[in-house]
């Protein structure tokens, strides 16, 4: 294994473990310093970085029109399709409004819990490889790609990214999670969508 690094001492605790000190830097460690290097690099420094760029992110959105609701009634077994049907008619700026969700023949007050659901069961429908728009990556069965094919398998392909576009945005303007795995393969350039 070699000499310990210059500044390093080795000692034994009283309950038999083995400890490194390091004088240099005036600290002790369980880890022998001379594996760090080889196994992993040193640690990732805690960035408040993300925090910040976050907190400006949101502060930067367009506020949501006041007393307006993005109301949507939809049927649990034609979610996708009632959901598209409806996120299309909206507009970008109504979508910012609070969202507020209805399952039919469901009673119940949206106050967090019935959005999220809908997010859930939603991403599940729209990853869902059955509709021809997302396949399963070559490395594995857990990451998701876009189908290259999916114009064979839908004709209305692009509507329907649209639409997943829009749910994106949704979700990401009101801070919900959906449930999709991506593996990106290629630098992705957003200049083939301007017009």
């Amino acid at each position: 294994m070699g000499e310990l690094p210059a500044g390093w001492e080795r000692r034994v605790h009283t309950d038999g473990r083995v400890f490194y000190i390091d004088h240099n830097n005036r600290r002790t460690q369980w880890e022998d310093p001379r594996f760090e290097t080889s196994i992993a690099g040193p640690a990732v420094p805690y960035s408040r970085d993300y925090k910040c760029k976050y907190e400006y992110l949101r502060s930067h959105l367009p506020k949501p029109p006041p007393n307006v609701k993005c109301e949507l009634t939809v049927r649990r077994n034609q979610l996708f399709e009632d959901s598209y049907r409806q996120i299309m008619l909206l507009s970008p700026s109504h979508l910012r409004a609070k969202l507020w969700i209805d399952f039919e023949n469901e009673t119940g007050l949206d106050y967090g819990g019935i959005a999220r659901e809908w997010f859930y069961l939603l991403s599940h429908d729209i990853f869902n490889p059955y509709y021809g728009l997302f396949e399963y990556s070559a490395t594995d069965n857990y990451t998701l790609q876009i189908n290259p094919h999916s114009g064979t398998c839908n004709p209305d392909h692009l509507s329907y990214f649209h639409f997943i576009g829009r749910v994106i945005g949704i979700a990401i303007y009101h801070g919900k999670l959906l449930d999709g795995m991506f593996s990106f393969t290629r630098e992705i350039s957003f200049s083939i969508y301007k017009k």
